[in-house]
């Protein structure tokens, strides 16, 4: 749950009915993942799509809250900031109809079930903003065993619509085909040394590198991707054209299609042919909630942390207050 459109640990709970998280591949993963790292072409590529896993469901972050805590007067058989807690939770709207929940069996006698995903209780520190501030400020207070049900206001939930949250952003990008590489490396991601002159192939990347140079410890290589090269993505298709010395990365998206961009997670209105129009308003923004929790349980963290923890809380308090 997040109270703006900003998205922090977990990821919403209707979006997480939308997507899945991408497994690593297996076998050379670490071989793949420092290939990624090193030639900044692919880096450009996946700022384009966002290629970041979406967590899985649950409540996910939203602003500060005031939690009312005292370090020196904390008790540990009720729920206080600093604590870690196990949620069980239900999410309606004010109608009673379900939108997510935490239990699976309930999930699919709603048909809210999604198989990409666990259905768990969630576990957060009371008094780090996980969850939305409505969740957090409600568990406070609760025993183990105990259940609330707690109506929340889109300002203690995911806020409220804004137009300033509507922008656009462009559609293609563009690198460089040369691109510098360490030569440790470029050993690692291809087992074996460069040669200059010669093309080789590399796990993780369509098409081949030309090392054109090595000059202290540093490979210099040239990407060779076919004109009209398609990435599938979970996005859509991203087309690759090309010129002697860049290459132009098109995302292939459409209304309705989510994509991840500075402002958080955020849904496609409009394309162009040279941007794309999104909306980062919450999907629950302006959204009156209603929660049933119950605390499953309270992991009596050590005192000198909690305590760090609950004076964190409270000088920020005095700060606004």
């Amino acid at each position: 749950m997040t109270s703006k459109a900003h998205h922090k640990h977990h990821q919403t709970v209707t979006e997480s009915l939308d997507a899945a998280k991408l497994p690593a591949e297996p076998g050379d993963g670490g071989k793949t993942k420092m290939l990624l790292v090193a030639f900044g072409l692919v880096l450009v590529i996946i700022i384009i799509l966002a290629l970041n896993s979406y967590r899985s469901g649950g409540p996910a972050g939203g602003q500060a809250t005031t939690l009312f805590t005292n370090p020196d007067s904390r008790q540990w058989d009720v729920a206080q900031a600093g604590d870690v807690v196990e949620v069980e939770y239900t999410g309606k709207f004010q109608n009673g109809t379900i939108f997510d929940t935490s239990q699976q069996d309930l999930a699919v006698q709603a048909g809210v079930y999604n198989q990409m995903r666990v259905y768990q209780p969630i576990v957060f520190t009371i008094g780090l903003h996980e969850v939305i501030t409505g969740v957090e400020e409600a568990i406070v207070g609760m025993k183990t065993g105990e259940n609330k049900t707690v109506t929340i206001p889109p300002e203690k939930a995911y806020g409220r619509w804004s137009q300033d949250n509507i922008e656009a952003m462009p559609r293609m990008r563009n690198s460089s085909r040369v691109e510098d590489v360490p030569l440790n490396i470029f050993y690692n991601v291809t087992g074996e040394m460069p040669v200059a002159g010669t093309s080789v192939e590399v796990k993780g990347i369509p098409w081949t590198i030309t090392v054109l140079e090595i000059k202290n410890d540093v490979v210099t290589v040239k990407h060779n991707p076919q004109n009209g090269t398609v990435i599938p993505t979970i996005y859509g298709n991203t087309t690759l054209t090309l010129t002697d010395d860049r290459i132009y990365a098109r995302l292939e998206v459409k209304p309705g299609d989510k994509l991840i961009t500075d402002m958080g997670f955020a849904t496609v209105l409009d394309v162009t042919n040279e941007s794309i129009i999104v909306d980062a308003n919450h999907e629950l923004a302006d959204v009156t909630l209603v929660y049933d929790l119950k605390l499953v349980s309270i992991n009596q963290v050590e005192d000198i942390y909690a305590k760090e923890i609950q004076q964190q809380i409270l000088q920020g308090q005095q700060l606004q207050g």
